[in-house]
C-alpha cells in the first residue's frame, strides 16, 4: 500500500516539476532552468511517462536551437560562418543571461 502512495507521490511530483520547466522554457532568460528541470526529471524515473514528456521537450529545445543555429538571426544567411553572441539582462547589479542567438560578422 505504501509504494502505491509513493508512486503516486512521485507522479504528482514529476508533473509539478513538468509545469515549472514548460513556464520556464517559455520565459526569456529561463531555458537552462527548464532544461536541468527536464534532465531532473528524466533522472527520477527514466521510464515513467513524464520522462517520456521530458525528453519530447527536451528534443524540441534542441530542434530550435539546430534550426536557428544554420543561419544568422540578425541578417538570416545562411551557410556563412557564425558565431554565438549572449545577449544579458542587468538589473540593479544582477547579471542574468536572456538569450544566445548565432549571428554572423556582418
Amino acid at each position: 500500500m505504501a509504494s502505491i502512495s509513493q508512486d503516486k507521490t512521485k507522479a504528482l511530483a514529476q508533473n509539478a516539476l513538468l509545469e515549472m520547466a514548460k513556464t520556464w522554457e517559455e520565459e526569456s532568460g529561463k531555458i537552462q532552468h527548464a532544461i536541468e528541470t527536464y534532465e531532473r526529471i528524466i533522472g527520477i524515473d527514466p521510464e515513467s511517462k513524464e520522462a517520456e514528456k521530458a525528453k519530447d521537450a527536451l528534443l524540441e529545445i534542441a530542434k530550435r536551437f539546430e534550426k536557428e543555429g544554420k543561419k544568422c538571426w540578425i541578417c538570416g544567411k545562411e551557410g556563412i560562418k557564425l558565431e554565438a553572441h549572449e545577449f544579458w539582462d542587468f538589473n540593479q547589479g544582477i547579471q542574468k543571461l536572456k538569450e544566445i542567438h548565432h549571428i554572423c560578422y556582418l
